[in-house]
């Protein structure tokens, strides 16, 4: 099952393991990242290649600068959303004492791990997001990039039946 798969991230020395979204779970989230990062997304898409993770790297500098500047309540709710309510998160690090603990990923372990280092838990939202929603975004990036393509296509301008030759190729 896709759901049992886990994605692994290791950011500083705390190796993650990243479950995927459910299916509804993740329609919700892609409504949210949508409104706050899909205007940085729509200018940015069109110029990489987002199935290649070198290009994907491209794009964490200017989206953490875009999730650094949000309202902090959308933010933290944002956050919240990405790594702590739906419990899709654990991790693996050394204590205070040397010794390894694994644990789900929790407000609490949160602020353990990430406080003086908000750096790495949004580094850690944005691989949530290329490893839940990477093919949404390629798919956006396919649309936006394909306007490019059609700026000479045929468009029917009348308000009459169409036909097969008045459609637009969007290929």
């Amino acid at each position: 099952m896709r759901q049992l798969e886990p994605k692994r991230v290791t950011i500083g020395e705390v190796e993650y393991a990243i479950y995927p979204f459910g299916a509804f779970d993740a329609a919700a989230i892609s409504g949210d990242l949508a409104k706050i990062i899909g205007p940085l997304l729509v200018g940015v898409l069109p110029l990489l290649d987002a199935t290649d993770d070198s290009e994907w790297n491209e794009l964490v500098p200017p989206l953490t600068s875009v999730l650094t500047t949000l309202d902090g309540d959308k933010l933290q709710n944002l956050l919240r959303q990405l790594l702590i309510v739906k419990k899709n998160i654990s991790c693996e690090y050394r204590n205070e004492d040397g010794q390894i603990e694994q644990k789900n990923l929790t407000i609490e372990v949160a602020n353990e791990l990430f406080v003086g280092n908000l750096d790495a838990m949004i580094e850690l939202a944005v691989e949530v997001v290329k490893f839940n929603f990477g093919g949404f975004f390629t798919q956006m990036r396919t649309l936006f990039g394909n306007r490019k393509k059609n700026t000479g296509a045929k468009t029917r301008k009348s308000s009459g039946r169409s036909t097969q030759d008045d459609l637009v190729t969007l290929s």
